[in-house]
C-alpha cells in the first residue's frame, strides 16, 4: 500500500502523503527490530542498476532530487519486502489483506467525496475532487479509481476463502470496489476493474466453481442496467475533449523523449521539458500561435499597488470579445437582465469546456474571485489554478456550483497566493454539457469580492493587458505539463527510460 501511495505524490499535500511519511518511520522501526533488510537475488540487481542510471541522468539533466529520493525509497522498500517474503512466504497473506483493506478504505472515501455536494456536509469535501467526482485519500480521482480497481482481484480472492459465507463477502467486495471506481468517474479505472472481474470469472470457470461465477455474472448485468440509467454517460465517452489537448499530447511528447533519450531524462525533469515543448505540439492553450496570444507587458501586481487595485480582469462585463479570444462554443451576447447588460454564453457538449484567463499575481498576497452565473440547470462554477514560473499548476480551488436559471453570484474569497505562484488562471467552467452564462467577473487583491459596479469594468488593448487568454478546454488537464502529474507511470517511464521499463517488466 505504501509503495502505491508514494507513486502518486502530487504537488500539494494529500492524505496519502501523510501515510507515506508515517510509512517511512514505520519502515525504519521494523528494520531496527531485526527484520531482513535486503534481497539481492535475481532480478533485484536490475533495480539497483536502474537507480544508478537514473541518478546519473538526473544529475546531468538537472532533474529534481525530490522525485529521485522517492524512487530510491521505493526501491529500498521493494528489496526489504522481497527479503521478508523470501524469509517467510506466509507473509504474502498479510500483504494481500493489507492491500484489500487499503482498497476498501479508498473506495469508501471516494464515495464520501462524490456525495459531499449532495449531502451538504463540509467535512466530506476533503475527499471530493469537484462537484461530481470523489478522490478519496488521493489528489486525483483517476489515481484513486485505478488503485481501487487494481486491488479488487485481491479482495475477491480473499472473499472466496470464507467458506459458506463466501458469496456474501464476494458480493460485498464487488459492490464496494465497483462503487469506488464508478464514483471516481475514471474511464481507465473502469476498464481495469472490468478486466479484474473478467479475470476472476475466468479463474472460477477453470476451477468449475459455478456459484460465485453466476453471482458475479448477475451483479455485472444489474450494475450495467442501473449504471446506464443513473450515471452521466458522457463521463465515459472513450475520448473527451480535453484528451486531445492534454493527455494525447503528453503521450506524443513522451514517445518523442523516449526515442531521443533512451536512458531517461532524469527524475522530475518531465514538467520543465513539457512546458518548453507543449507550444511546439499545440501552438498554445487557445490553439493558435504564440504570436497571437496577448503578451503581458505589465509586471505582476506588487504589494504597493495590490492594496489599491480594483478589478484585475480586463472586460469582466464581456462587453464584446476584447481581451477574450474565445473558442467556438463561447460568444459574448447582450443580456439586459444581467448586472452588466452583457454576458458570455457557453453552449457546451462536454464537461470542462472552459474559457479562461491568466493573471499575474504576487506570492503571499490574498486575492478574491467572483462572477454572476446562470445556466439551463447544468452546474457551472469558477475554477482557479495557481501557476508557478514554469506555468505548472501548484494548487487549485473552485467555487460552489450554480444550477440556477437566474443570475446568481458565486466566487472564492480570501484566497492566499502560494509562495511559488506567479499567475492565477481563472476558468469559467461547467460540470455537465449544456448552456451556461457568465458575467461580472471580478478578481481583486483583498479578502472580499466587491459587488459589481461600473468602475470595475475596463478594457485594455491586447498588447498592453496583464491578462493572458487561457481558453483551456479542461480545467484539470490543460497541458502536457500539468497532465504529467496525473500520469505518474507515464512520467516514471520517460524519466527512467529503457532501464526503468525493463526493470518494471522484470
Amino acid at each position: 500500500m505504501l509503495g502505491c501511495v508514494s507513486l502518486f505524490w502530487q504537488w500539494d499535500l494529500a492524505a496519502a502523503d501523510v501515510l507515506f511519511g508515517a510509512g517511512i518511520l514505520l519502515s525504519f522501526a521494523v528494520w531496527a527490530l531485526g527484520a531482513p533488510g535486503f534481497d539481492l537475488s535475481w532480478p533485484q540487481p536490475l533495480l539497483l542498476l536502474a537507480l544508478l542510471i537514473t541518478a546519473v541522468v538526473t544529475t546531468i539533466e538537472n532533474g529534481q532530487t525530490r522525485f529521485f529520493e522517492i524512487t530510491v525509497y521505493l526501491a529500498v522498500v521493494a528489496l526489504a519486502l522481497a527479503a521478508a517474503l523470501r524469509h517467510d512466504p506466509r507473509r504474502i497473506r498479510t500483504i494481500e489483506a493489507a492491500m484489500a483493506l487499503a482498497g476498501i478504505v479508498t473506495a469508501v472515501t471516494v464515495g464520501l467525496g462524490a456525495s459531499a455536494s449532495h449531502v451538504n456536509v463540509p467535512f466530506l469535501r476533503v475527499f471530493a475532487y469537484d462537484y461530481l467526482r470523489g478522490e478519496g485519500l488521493f489528489k486525483d480521482p483517476n489515481v484513486a479509481g485505478a488503485f481501487v480497481a487494481c486491488t479488487y482481484p485481491l479482495a475477491a480472492a480473499r472473499s472466496l476463502r470464507f467458506g459458506r459465507s463466501r458469496l456474501l463477502w464476494l458480493g460485498f467486495a464487488t459492490t464496494v470496489f465497483a462503487a469506488g471506481v464508478v464514483l471516481s468517474y475514471s474511464r481507465w479505472a473502469l476498464l481495469v476493474l472490468a478486466l479484474g472481474v473478467v479475470g476472476t470469472m475466468v479463474v472460477l470457470a477453470i476451477a468449475r466453481d459455478w456459484k460465485p461465477f453466476a453471482a458475479l455474472g448477475v451483479m455485472c448485468v444489474v450494475a450495467g442496467i442501473v449504471g446506464h440509467q443513473t450515471l452521466p454517460s458522457y463521463r465515459y465517452q472513450p475520448v473527451q475533449s480535453y484528451d486531445e489537448t492534454g493527455r494525447l499530447l503528453a503521450w506524443i511528447l513522451s514517445v518523442e523523449l523516449l526515442l531521443e533519450r533512451p536512458l531517461g531524462i532524469g527524475a522530475g525533469a518531465f514538467e520543465g521539458i513539457a512546458v518548453e515543448r507543449s507550444g511546439q505540439l499545440a501552438g498554445n492553450d487557445t490553439g493558435g500561435t504564440p504570436e497571437n496570444r496577448a503578451v503581458p507587458s505589465e509586471p505582476p501586481t506588487s504589494p504597493a499597488t495590490a492594496a489599491t487595485s480594483r478589478n484585475l480582469v480586463s472586460n469582466g462585463a464581456f462587453d464584446g470579445a476584447t481581451n477574450w479570444p474565445l473558442p467556438a462554443f463561447a460568444a459574448t451576447i447582450a443580456d439586459p437582465t444581467s448586472a452588466t447588460g452583457h454576458a458570455l454564453r457557453k453552449v457546451t457538449t462536454d464537461i470542462y469546456q472552459d474559457p479562461g484567463i491568466s493573471i499575474p499575481v504576487e506570492p503571499g498576497l490574498v486575492y478574491s474571485f467572483g462572477a454572476a452565473v446562470k445556466t439551463d440547470g447544468t452546474p457551472a462554477l469558477l475554477i482557479i489554478h495557481w501557476r508557478d514560473a514554469n506555468d505548472v499548476t501548484i494548487s487549485q480551488a473552485n467555487s460552489e456550483p450554480v444550477t440556477s436559471t437566474s443570475w446568481t453570484d458565486t466566487g472564492l474569497s480570501d484566497q492566499l497566493a502560494p509562495p511559488e505562484a506567479r499567475a492565477v488562471v481563472v476558468l469559467l467552467s461547467n460540470l455537465e454539457p449544456g448552456t451556461q452564462y457568465f458575467t461580472a467577473l471580478r478578481v481583486v487583491a483583498g479578502p472580499v469580492v466587491p459587488a459589481w459596479a461600473s468602475d470595475l469594468q475596463h478594457v485594455e488593448r491586447t498588447g498592453q493587458t496583464a491578462q493572458t487568454a487561457a481558453g483551456l478546454s479542461d480545467a484539470r488537464c490543460h497541458s502536457t505539463a500539468s497532465c504529467s502529474t496525473h500520469n505518474t507511470f507515464l512520467r516514471v517511464l520517460v524519466e527512467t527510460g529503457v532501464p526503468g521499463f525493463l526493470t518494471m517488466c522484470a
